[in-house]
Formats: structure tokens, sequence, C-alpha cells
């Protein structure tokens, strides 16, 4: 009805913060706001402490304020500052994020792939994205310790996937399109 799509697929964009001096933990990190499939995520990591007790995981943002555990190795740190985020990516391990469901990219991945971290995720969290390690809920202890015993290999995959999605390089091809069409 309108004719072929004339237009360009920009993918989001990360801002590349410095970690020359990232100091990786054997930390598992979660982050997402108070959303459900944000929460269900949460709620699977938390449910795996038991099975993962040489991690420390911590789940923040509004998602961690429904979590329910007694796990000793879990910190629910609710709604956080920016500061507080960036010390968390520049500790953290690994950022698992087992969603379910829920739409578009996730963000938080892209922001864990600009510090380095390798990502362990489902099929839906992965979208968008080309190096995280895509599990599923059930084989994700599994996936969580093949990377660490890798790690190198896969932090240096998440910068690199990162570095190709800084705003410059994905705005480029926008600004020759829309020069092009002037």
């Amino acid at each position: 009805q309108y004719g072929a799509f004339q237009g360009i697929h920009v993918p989001n964009g990360v801002t590349l913060p410095d970690v020359t001096d990232r100091e990786p933990e054997k930390m598992l990190l979660f982050i997402g706001s108070f959303y459900g499939p944000n929460v269900q995520a949460g709620q699977w990591l938390a449910d795996l402490a038991t099975y993962l007790p040489d991690y420390r995981i911590v789940i923040a943002g509004g998602s961690s304020q429904a979590v329910k555990t007694d796990a000793t190795n879990v910190e629910l740190l609710g709604p956080v500052d920016e500061e507080i985020l960036h010390d968390l990516f520049m500790r953290a391990g690994i950022f698992v994020n087992l969603m379910a469901s829920g739409s578009g990219t996730h963000l938080k991945v892209g922001r864990a792939l600009s510090y380095g971290v390798p990502v362990v995720t489902t099929q839906i969290g992965a979208r968008g994205y080309s190096t995280p390690v895509v599990t599923s809920v059930d084989d994700a202890i599994g996936a969580i310790e093949v990377v660490f015993d890798h790690y190198e290999d896969y932090s240096v995959r998440a910068r690199r996937e990162a570095e190709s999605l800084e705003w410059s390089a994905v705005m480029g091809p926008l600004r020759n399109w829309v020069e092009h069409r002037r």
C-alpha cells in the first residue's frame, strides 16, 4: 500500500565506560525494573542460589523488591543510583538475564556488554545481541560454569560487541542515509 520500505535499521546503542580497572568477582548480577518479566527473571536467579553456593548473587532494581529468598548468598538491593550500578558492573562476573517474556531489546544486556561482562540469558533476553551465552532456565547453572571456566574469552567477546554498538558506530549509517535523502 505504501510502497517498498525505505529506511535503515539502527540497533540500540551503548555508551562505553572506562573499564581498565575492572575487577570481576564471582558475582552473578541481574538488574531489572519492577516489571513482571523482570521479577520472574530475578526470582529464577534467586532460586538457583542453593545450587551456586560459591557465587554471590546480586539482584538490583525495583524487581528485587518482589523477589523472595532465604539464601544467604543472595543480595536484594532494590532501586540503586548510577554510581552503584557502575560499581556493580565493574565487579560483576556474569550478568544473568533469565527472561521468559517481554519485548524488544534488553538494554541491560547492552550495558553489561559495554563493561565486558559476559551475559548468560535466554533466547528472549538475547534478542538483538550476538555474543550472549543463550540457555534455558533449566540449563543456566551449566552455562554459568562454562563462562567462568573461559572467562577471559567471553569478556573480550562481550566488549567487542559493545564496541560495535557504541553510539557513533550505530548512528553512522543513519547519518549517511539521511544525508543521501536531502
